[in-house]
Protein backbone atom coordinates (compact mmCIF):
# COMPACT_ATOMS: atom_id res chain seq x y z
CA UNK A 1 0.00 0.00 0.00
CA UNK A 2 2.57 2.35 0.67
CA UNK A 3 4.18 1.60 -2.52
CA UNK A 4 1.14 2.35 -4.18
CA UNK A 5 0.99 5.80 -2.67
CA UNK A 6 4.01 6.94 -3.20
CA UNK A 7 3.29 5.58 -6.89
CA UNK A 8 0.42 7.47 -7.15
CA UNK A 9 1.60 10.79 -6.06
CA UNK A 10 4.47 10.87 -8.62
CA UNK A 11 2.49 9.82 -11.39
CA UNK A 12 -0.47 12.94 -10.54
CA UNK A 13 2.14 15.35 -10.89
CA UNK A 14 3.68 13.97 -13.88
CA UNK A 15 0.05 14.14 -14.68
CA UNK A 16 -0.78 17.32 -14.41
CA UNK A 17 2.58 18.56 -15.59
CA UNK A 18 2.00 17.11 -18.56
CA UNK A 19 -1.53 18.85 -18.46
CA UNK A 20 -0.28 21.91 -18.20
CA UNK A 21 2.00 21.76 -20.79
CA UNK A 22 -0.47 20.73 -23.26
CA UNK A 23 -2.44 23.27 -22.26
CA UNK A 24 0.30 25.94 -22.57
CA UNK A 25 1.11 24.73 -26.12
CA UNK A 26 -2.29 25.10 -26.69
CA UNK A 27 -2.70 28.34 -25.50
CA UNK A 28 0.49 29.30 -27.61
CA UNK A 29 -0.91 28.25 -30.75
CA UNK A 30 -3.90 29.70 -29.94
CA UNK A 31 -1.73 33.46 -29.52
CA UNK A 32 -0.18 33.21 -32.29
CA UNK A 33 -3.64 32.28 -34.29
CA UNK A 34 -5.17 34.85 -32.90
CA UNK A 35 -2.38 37.75 -33.73
CA UNK A 36 -2.27 36.32 -37.19
CA UNK A 37 -6.04 36.59 -37.81
CA UNK A 38 -5.87 40.37 -36.52
CA UNK A 39 -3.11 40.88 -38.99
CA UNK A 40 -4.94 39.59 -41.87
CA UNK A 41 -7.84 41.62 -40.50
CA UNK A 42 -6.15 44.85 -40.32
CA UNK A 43 -5.07 44.05 -44.01
CA UNK A 44 -8.74 43.41 -44.84
CA UNK A 45 -10.05 47.06 -43.03
CA UNK A 46 -7.04 48.70 -44.97
CA UNK A 47 -8.30 47.34 -48.52
CA UNK A 48 -11.49 48.36 -47.89
CA UNK A 49 -10.41 51.75 -46.53
CA UNK A 50 -8.64 52.36 -49.83
CA UNK A 51 -12.02 50.58 -52.14
CA UNK A 52 -13.85 53.35 -49.98
CA UNK A 53 -12.03 56.40 -51.29
CA UNK A 54 -11.81 54.86 -54.98
CA UNK A 55 -15.93 54.69 -54.52
CA UNK A 56 -15.90 58.37 -53.04
CA UNK A 57 -13.81 59.20 -55.85
CA UNK A 58 -15.82 57.73 -58.48
CA UNK A 59 -18.63 58.94 -57.24
CA UNK A 60 -17.44 62.50 -57.37
CA UNK A 61 -16.51 61.94 -61.10
CA UNK A 62 -19.67 61.28 -61.81
CA UNK A 63 -21.17 64.05 -59.88
CA UNK A 64 -18.96 66.31 -62.13
CA UNK A 65 -20.37 64.71 -65.35
CA UNK A 66 -23.83 64.88 -64.46
CA UNK A 67 -23.33 68.71 -63.20
CA UNK A 68 -21.40 69.24 -66.72
CA UNK A 69 -23.71 67.75 -68.61
CA UNK A 70 -26.80 67.14 -67.13
CA UNK A 71 -27.76 70.52 -65.93
CA UNK A 72 -30.77 70.51 -63.84
CA UNK A 73 -31.50 73.79 -63.21
CA UNK A 74 -32.72 74.27 -66.85
CA UNK A 75 -35.87 72.73 -67.36
CA UNK A 76 -34.96 71.27 -70.64
CA UNK A 77 -36.78 68.84 -72.91
CA UNK A 78 -34.66 65.33 -73.21
CA UNK A 79 -33.98 66.11 -76.59
CA UNK A 80 -33.05 69.92 -75.57
CA UNK A 81 -30.72 68.21 -73.52
CA UNK A 82 -29.01 65.74 -76.14
CA UNK A 83 -28.38 69.02 -78.40
CA UNK A 84 -27.05 70.60 -75.07
CA UNK A 85 -24.68 67.54 -74.71
CA UNK A 86 -23.63 67.04 -78.22
CA UNK A 87 -22.61 71.26 -78.50
CA UNK A 88 -20.91 70.83 -74.85
CA UNK A 89 -19.10 67.90 -76.12
CA UNK A 90 -17.98 69.90 -78.63
CA UNK A 91 -16.66 72.66 -76.40
CA UNK A 92 -15.81 70.42 -74.07
CA UNK A 93 -13.31 67.75 -74.64
CA UNK A 94 -12.63 64.41 -72.02
CA UNK A 95 -9.65 62.53 -72.47
CA UNK A 96 -8.40 58.98 -71.11
CA UNK A 97 -5.12 58.90 -70.14
CA UNK A 98 -3.87 55.74 -71.76
CA UNK A 99 0.07 55.30 -71.30
CA UNK A 100 1.84 58.15 -72.33
CA UNK A 101 -1.14 59.36 -74.67
CA UNK A 102 -4.21 61.38 -73.75
CA UNK A 103 -6.73 59.57 -75.90
CA UNK A 104 -10.00 61.80 -76.75
CA UNK A 105 -13.64 60.14 -75.38
CA UNK A 106 -17.09 61.23 -75.08
CA UNK A 107 -19.46 61.48 -72.66
CA UNK A 108 -21.13 58.32 -73.13
CA UNK A 109 -18.46 56.25 -72.76
CA UNK A 110 -17.04 57.79 -69.74
CA UNK A 111 -19.99 58.04 -68.09
CA UNK A 112 -20.70 54.00 -68.81
CA UNK A 113 -16.96 53.45 -67.71
CA UNK A 114 -17.76 55.68 -63.86
CA UNK A 115 -20.76 53.87 -63.56
CA UNK A 116 -19.03 50.35 -64.20
CA UNK A 117 -16.28 51.18 -61.89
CA UNK A 118 -19.13 52.43 -59.61
CA UNK A 119 -20.66 49.06 -59.58
CA UNK A 120 -17.01 47.10 -59.54
CA UNK A 121 -15.96 48.63 -56.58
CA UNK A 122 -19.75 48.51 -54.68
CA UNK A 123 -19.37 44.27 -55.21
CA UNK A 124 -15.42 44.21 -54.20
CA UNK A 125 -16.64 46.26 -50.95
CA UNK A 126 -19.50 44.07 -50.12
CA UNK A 127 -16.76 40.87 -50.65
CA UNK A 128 -14.75 42.55 -48.46
CA UNK A 129 -17.49 43.63 -45.81
CA UNK A 130 -18.24 39.47 -45.93
CA UNK A 131 -14.55 38.60 -45.32
CA UNK A 132 -14.30 41.19 -42.36
CA UNK A 133 -17.30 39.52 -40.30
CA UNK A 134 -16.01 35.85 -41.21
CA UNK A 135 -12.76 36.74 -39.86
CA UNK A 136 -14.30 38.63 -36.62
CA UNK A 137 -15.93 35.60 -36.06
CA UNK A 138 -13.26 33.28 -36.30
CA UNK A 139 -10.84 35.88 -33.91
CA UNK A 140 -13.65 35.78 -31.57
CA UNK A 141 -13.77 31.89 -31.53
CA UNK A 142 -10.07 32.36 -30.78
CA UNK A 143 -10.69 34.99 -28.12
CA UNK A 144 -12.97 32.58 -26.49
CA UNK A 145 -10.90 29.54 -26.50
CA UNK A 146 -8.10 31.39 -25.03
CA UNK A 147 -10.01 32.44 -22.10
CA UNK A 148 -10.90 28.86 -22.08
CA UNK A 149 -7.71 27.62 -21.70
CA UNK A 150 -6.57 30.23 -19.46
CA UNK A 151 -9.50 29.79 -16.86
CA UNK A 152 -8.49 25.71 -16.92
CA UNK A 153 -4.91 26.76 -16.85
CA UNK A 154 -5.70 29.05 -13.49
CA UNK A 155 -8.37 26.17 -11.95
CA UNK A 156 -5.91 24.00 -12.27
CA UNK A 157 -3.53 25.58 -10.44
CA UNK A 158 -5.95 26.52 -7.78
CA UNK A 159 -7.14 22.84 -7.69
CA UNK A 160 -3.61 21.62 -7.47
Amino acid sequence: MSTSTTTKPSTQPTSFEEELEVKRRELEYLSTNFSRNQSILGQYIGLRSKLENQYQENLIVKQEFEDLYLDSEDEETIEEQEERIKNDEESYKIYKLIGPVLLPQSFDECNLNVDKRIEFIQNDIKRLDKQINDQQLKINDIKNQLMNISHEIANSAINR
